[in-house]
């Protein structure tokens, strides 16, 4: 139901909002299953800027467009690094005063997101099983591009594609339709490869 949500919600977190749902309804932890879903899209999130980095040195790209992707990825990681830190080692700084029903929210929420410090090995497997996941994630853009007889080179697909799965994350159009595609025409055409 995730994937089928990713093409009828904005962005391609639209699954994420339907997992938290489903299994926060199913077993009565709403808090515990969005947490662990967010956390889960942090880590996946922090292991797309390294395989930028290890593809900069053979990458063959204009030097804006380069320069463009290598700061999107910097922001990614301090983005998800400033949210660890927040969430998971600055427990005192988040107590929000009140007895209102957000207040007791935000802070069941941030107690939750905190108690995963006391799991570095999940945290650790959790990196283990994401990193796969996103270097399959480019190696299908790769062979789909493949496929069709595109001439790309691997680097520019290690290179560009974890920008453009950032990308799909912001909620633009349904789907994203049209989102990753312009910006992946902007991207190879700097990559000197055709738009087509």
């Amino acid at each position: 139901t995730g994937n089928a949500a990713n093409m009828v919600l904005p962005s391609t977190i639209g699954g994420d909002v339907v997992r938290c749902v489903s299994f926060g309804k199913s077993t009565g932890l709403m808090t515990e299953s969005v947490s662990s879903v967010l956390v889960g899209r942090v880590i996946g999130v922090l292991l797309l800027p390294p395989m930028t980095l290890f593809a900069f040195a053979f990458v063959d790209m204009r030097a804006s467009m380069r320069t463009g992707i290598l700061s999107v990825m910097a922001l990614a990681t301090l983005g998800g690094l400033g949210f660890f830190v927040f969430c998971l080692i600055g427990r005192n700084a988040r107590h929000l005063k009140g007895s209102g029903r957000f207040s007791q929210t935000a802070n069941k929420f941030f107690e939750v997101l905190h108690n995963y410090r006391h799991e570095p090995r999940r945290m650790l497997a959790s990196a283990l099983y994401s990193l796969p996941v996103q270097v399959f994630a480019i190696l299908q853009g790769l062979l789909s591009y493949w496929a069709i007889g595109a001439d790309m080179p691997a680097s520019v697909a290690f290179f560009a594609f974890p920008a453009l799965i950032l990308a799909g994350m912001i909620p633009v159009t349904i789907g994203n339709v049209g989102v990753k595609e312009s910006l992946s025409i902007m991207v190879f055409t700097a990559a000197h490869l055709s738009a087509e």
